[in-house]
């Protein structure tokens, strides 16, 4: 099998036991290409590596358009980092202009993946206690993965005449959901999903990045859900150091679905964030990050090459509402 490159970044295929899953008809056949083993930390799967023969500690993240490196990490780890013209910028939680550096790196390795010479973006960025790299949608997007939580492994198959067939090979009974390129169709930035709330339409984000699934207050507002409503409680107020702090709020609505899934008297949380928000799927724009909660409550086939997902549900509830957030941060 030809191996998953990150750039120049070739994954090492050591993690993988060459074979195929079943899956109907006959002449579909899933091609494992390779298999990554993560653990939970608050949350949120993460995986050890090495860069340059470090140890860095390693964030998989479906919700990040690409792999990058912390300024702080390359600053511990004594990288020389180079400035990217004007042009490659990134927007801070307090909403502040940053450069976006670049890095050589001799040597990376997550997990049984490993990489030489290769070239590295470096971003004033925080990925959570002690994570220095988070592994983004250049890897992703290169082959169908399945996430499986439940068995703690993230699976990346490449399938062969499965063109119309449903690829939940686990399963009898499933639903499936349509996803939605942004920005460019020759590579998925993120696994843009569109759903329902009370009957109104938006798309969602999948991101393995973020512990809790979060709705944009703009969404509840429109399906009637206000702060300080009737039924809302506030679980804390959230936002980056030094700036304005906005409600963390959980309000219950009438129904979600996505795809072929719908649940009644859904409580989800709900805050401000992205303030450009427009609810219009044909803008490419978001208003939910569907986050570890629901994705640790189904099993997941991101199956890039028919722009679908298939899941089943393996666990309940699907949203965690209760347990207050780890750190602010109103811009998820």
């Amino acid at each position: 099998m030809r191996p998953i490159r990150l750039a120049a970044f070739v994954l090492s295929t050591v993690l993988m036991a060459a074979g195929a899953a079943a899956a109907a008809p006959a002449d579909c056949q899933l091609n494992k290409v390779a298999e990554l083993a993560v653990r939970l930390e608050g949350g949120r799967p993460i995986v050890d590596g090495t860069l340059n023969g470090q140890p860095i500690r390693v964030v998989v993240n479906t919700g990040s358009y690409k792999t990058l490196l912390s300024e702080a990490a390359a600053r511990r780890l004594g990288l020389e980092v180079t400035a990217l013209p004007m042009a490659h910028k990134v927007l801070t939680p307090g909403r502040k202009l940053r450069e976006i550096g670049s890095t050589p790196v001799q040597s990376l390795t997550v997990g049984g993946w490993q990489a030489e010479n290769l070239t590295m973006e470096v971003i004033p960025a925080h990925f959570g206690k002690d994570v220095d790299l988070t592994l983004g949608q250049d890897i992703f997007a290169q082959a169908d993965v399945e996430l499986d939580f439940a068995h703690d492994i993230i699976r990346f198959f490449r399938p062969q005449g499965c063109d119309d067939v449903p690829l939940a090979y686990w399963a009898e009974t499933y639903a499936e959901a349509t996803m939605q390129y942004a920005q460019n169709e020759r590579r998925r930035f993120s696994n843009r999903i569109p759903v329902r709330l009370n009957g109104h339409e938006f798309l969602a984000r999948l991101s393995t990045g973020a512990t809790y699934s979060t709705l944009s207050d703009t969404i509840a507002h429109q399906a009637g859900v206000y702060e300080g409503g009737p039924g809302v409680t506030t679980l804390a107020m959230v936002g980056p150091p030094d700036h304005e702090k906005y409600p963390l709020s959980v309000g219950t609505f009438d129904s979600f679905t996505i795809g072929d899934e719908t649940i009644r008297n859904v409580k989800l949380r709900f805050v401000r964030f992205n303030p450009d928000f427009i609810s219009d799927v044909g803008r490419q724009v978001w208003g939910l990050i569907l986050g570890m909660d629901f994705i640790r409550s189904h099993r997941i086939y991101i199956a890039n090459s028919q722009d679908k997902i298939y899941f089943t549900n393996v666990a309940r509830p699907v949203f965690d509402t209760q347990t207050p957030p780890p750190q602010t941060a109103a811009n998820p």
